[in-house]
């Protein structure tokens, strides 16, 4: 049975902690879920894997992997530190802060990296438009890259990586996948721009719920450490109290 603190009167510090931590550990069992289903989801799409694998993108997947582990980490996480809060123990209570904040750490550092490789401002449009204009050009040699090419095109409304200007800089004919099925126009934006859009509603949410969950943490650690020297210094006080009472217990007989 591991250490459990005395049971004694707690201050309002303690008690307000305690209850802080509590609220906590289920909310982040909720985030936490969240944030994996939706990392999960991300990686498992299966219009979204076929467009990452075709265009060699697998860099898009780094941030979710980061953000998969670090959501595991909280939940396993909210549970020892239920145990940690009813038992008052010290150790688990600097250990619960200490593990908190390596997945917090973890945790900003996948949100970084996804926002940083997954929005439309950020390295990912550059990249696709790049490949994309790539494979337009292959286009004429390679089936594989004809086909993706197409694909891309019609189900996101694109046309090329930067524009229909990248047929016409390479003196190919402009494909009917570069044009609106229903009114005939030809599509402005090209395939980079379009697909950073695609994406982004994802990353977004998954990272602001993953910030949302970083700042609950930086909470969780200080109230987690608060509630750890107060117990420490009540069960210091009610010690010093019950030793002059068993003393003069003793000496009574």
């Amino acid at each position: 049975m591991p250490y459990r603190s005395t049971e004694v009167k707690r201050s309002g510090w303690t008690t307000s902690s305690k209850y802080f931590l509590f609220v906590f550990h289920v909310l982040a069992l909720v985030l936490g879920i969240v944030v994996l289903a939706m990392a999960i989801y991300i990686r498992a799409e299966w219009d979204l894997k076929h467009y990452i694998i075709e265009m060699e993108a697998y860099f898009f997947w780094t941030g979710p992997y980061i953000l998969m582990a670090s959501s595991c980490f909280t939940i396993i996480l909210s549970f020892f530190g239920c145990w940690a809060t009813v038992y008052e123990n010290p150790f688990l209570l600097s250990l619960f802060s200490l593990a908190t904040g390596a997945t917090a750490a973890i945790g900003l550092g996948g949100a970084a990296y996804s926002l940083n490789h997954g929005t439309q401002k950020s390295k990912l449009t550059p990249w696709v438009t790049t490949r994309f204009t790539y494979l337009v050009f292959e286009s004429d040699t390679n089936s594989r890259s004809a086909r993706i090419v197409r694909i891309m095109q019609e189900e996101l409304g694109c046309c090329g990586g930067s524009g229909w200007q990248d047929y016409a800089d390479h003196n190919m004919e402009i494909p009917y996948e570069c044009r609106n099925q229903v009114t005939g126009n030809m599509y402005v934006y090209g395939c980079g721009i379009i697909f950073a859009d695609y994406v982004e509603p994802l990353i977004g949410w998954m990272c602001g719920i993953a910030l949302l969950l970083v700042v609950l943490q930086i909470f969780a650690i200080v109230a987690a450490l608060v509630l750890r020297r107060n117990v420490k210094i009540e069960d210091k006080l009610m010690s010093s109290h019950s030793k002059p009472a068993s003393y003069t217990a003793v000496r009574a007989r």
